[in-house]
Parts: C-alpha cells; structure tokens; sequence
C-alpha cells in the first residue's frame, strides 16, 4: 500500500464515565468523543503543520470499567461494529482519518464472558482491525475472559496463528497492531505485534496512580522499552478524569504521549 509520507497524530485524553446501561454510552462519553475529534482535528493539524490522520482513544473509553460494586459484570458491552462504532465511522469517514478506541464485547456464542477489545475504524468507516486483549483485566474481576481463557472457542472463530492473537493492519500510515495496556507488562506481546508487521502499535491506557509517579512512572518506562526493543512508533493514550459512583473522581491520571524508535 502506498505510504503517506508525514501526518498528525492525536493521543486522545477524554474524561472516561461509567455507564451502567448500553443506552447511556453514547450520552456519556461517544457525544464527547466526536466533538473533540471535530475540535482537535483541524486545529492540530494546523498548529502542526501535518494533517492528522490518526486517533487514538483510551481503554475503556467507551463506558468506563463494566462491573458493579461487588465486581461482577455489570452487562454493559457492545458489538463490533455496531451502533456505537458507527457513529466513529462515520466521523472518520468525515475527517478522512482513521480512529482507534476500546469496549467491552459480549459474543452471542460465548454468553456472560465479555472480551476486552480495541478496534481500528479507517477513513472509508470500515472496522479493519479488532484485538482481544490477551490478559484478564484483574482489576475488574466481572468474569472477563481473554483468549487463553476461551482458547478453543477462540481459535474456532479467529484462527490459531500469530495474526489471530496479534494482528495487525496495513495501512497508507503504516502497519498497526494494538497492545492493551496490562499487555504491556508481557513482552511477548509487542513482540508478537512486531512479528506480526506492526511498525507502529497503539497502546489504549486506563492506568492510575501511583503507577504513573515518579520514580516508577511504570507507563512510560514499559512502552518506551516496547518502542525501542521492537524499533516501532508507539501512540498511548491514557483516560483523564475517571468519573464513577465506585471509585474517586480523578483516578485516571493522563500522561498520553507518542514515542519514536529511539
């Protein structure tokens, strides 16, 4: 595929609202997702001199951590694609860019165990990757799964090869391959990208503090290394303000950021 020579990136840092119902993700957090997507475009594009062609949302942006106050799953997930990542297809189509975000997925053949997913919306509005996280979200403990939890159901659906658990899409911008944060404690799963063709990974982000503090700031120390030990481009972006009746306002603690090879 043809290559775009220079472009704009944007680590989106939203403000992150728990939804207890489906209904309220758009309400909550989609409406302000694409008012800051019409915002941020064209002005970081034109402060920086490079189009932007390229969004990437934090974990769980689309409704927050899914459980209820005793950790059990609270029902809240999506499809993907559905109504909810078609509104993002069709900004994307609108802006000509391709946008990156996460939700929780509940697949009718595997009822009560929802998957961890990040998705890649490209500028024609088609979903041309999905990811399924390959760790358990501990912090939720809501019956999650993750492939190796489900491994001969997943691999009946989505392959046994490295592509199946690390795949990665080629665009004009290059090869991009997803790493969901608590991935990122594992190398073996950015090498598994970087075996895959991924030139750059996104790496949607829900940590908080006190990880992200020095001396430790675990965030930026585990993607840096991502970044160089597999000579890639990586773009994280990290939720802002976390706003939820079981946790306090601000746990998310930002620090989104783009890091180069070296």
């Amino acid at each position: 595929m043809a290559k775009q020579d220079y472009f704009g990136v944007l680590a989106v840092q939203p403000d992150v609202h728990y939804c207890s119902d489906r209904n309220e993700i758009v309400e909550k957090n989609l409406n302000r997702h694409l008012q800051l997507l019409d915002f941020l475009v064209p002005f970081s594009s034109g402060i920086c001199g490079a189009p932007v062609r390229l969004a990437v949302f934090p974990e769980f942006a689309f409704h927050s951590l899914p459980q209820n106050p005793d950790g059990t799953w609270n029902g809240v997930a999506v499809e993907i694609p559905g109504e909810e990542t078609d509104l993002l297809a069709k900004k994307a189509k609108e802006l000509d860019i391709y946008i990156s975000s996460h939700a929780w997925e509940e697949y009718p053949d595997l009822p009560g165990r929802p998957l961890s997913v990040a998705f890649l919306i490209d500028p024609n509005g088609q979903v041309i990757l999905k990811h399924h996280k390959t760790v358990t979200t501990k912090i939720v403990e809501a019956g999650d799964a993750a492939p190796g939890d489900v491994y001969d159901w997943f691999v009946g659906k989505f392959g046994e090869g490295l592509d199946a658990f690390f795949p990665v899409a080629d665009t004009e911008l290059g090869k991009m391959g997803v790493m969901i944060c608590g991935e990122g404690q594992y190398g073996e799963c950015s090498r598994g990208l970087m075996m895959s063709g991924a030139e750059i990974i996104l790496r949607p982000n829900a940590w908080t503090e006190p990880s992200m503090a020095d001396p430790a700031d675990m965030m930026t120390v585990i993607s840096r290394f991502a970044a160089f030990s597999n000579m890639c481009y990586l773009i994280e972006s990290n939720w802002a303000r976390h706003y939820s009746p079981y946790s306090p306002v601000g746990i998310g603690s930002g620090q989104s950021h783009i890091i180069d090879y070296m």
